[in-house]
């Protein structure tokens, strides 16, 4: 097992700027959000079973999100280990043009869910 650096995340998460990305719940009580240190995104997690889903970001009206790989029925087309990386010295706005560029765009079901 490679140890990594200290500071490298080791994600398992997908993207895809080209792609579309819609988040439904039919209960959105049961979906429970966590802000990390710069608060900027929303991390979604199952509040039955604990199982992190993905991430939403928003700005100006629009909204971009990423997605847990493991927590997909499809996961093993998703086998291929992730590249490590850092965002430890990345600035507040550099890490939103990131999202903004890198990540999927993305919709809600229902339209008032907050992400």
């Amino acid at each position: 097992m490679q140890q990594l650096d200290p500071g490298v995340a080791d994600a398992h998460t997908v993207a895809d700027p080209q792609g579309r990305l819609h988040v439904a719940a039919r209960d959105p009580a049961k979906l429970s959000r966590y802000r990390f240190g710069l608060r900027t995104t929303d991390f979604l997690v199952c509040r039955d079973c604990g199982v992190y889903l993905g991430a939403v970001y928003r700005e100006d009206g629009g909204a971009w999100g990423l997605v847990n790989t493991p927590a997909l029925l499809e996961r093993d087309s998703f086998a291929q280990p992730p590249p490590p990386t850092v965002h430890d010295a990345e600035t507040e706005p550099a890490r939103r043009a990131r999202r903004r560029t890198t990540w999927t765009p993305a919709t809600f079901d229902p339209p008032g869910l907050r992400g």
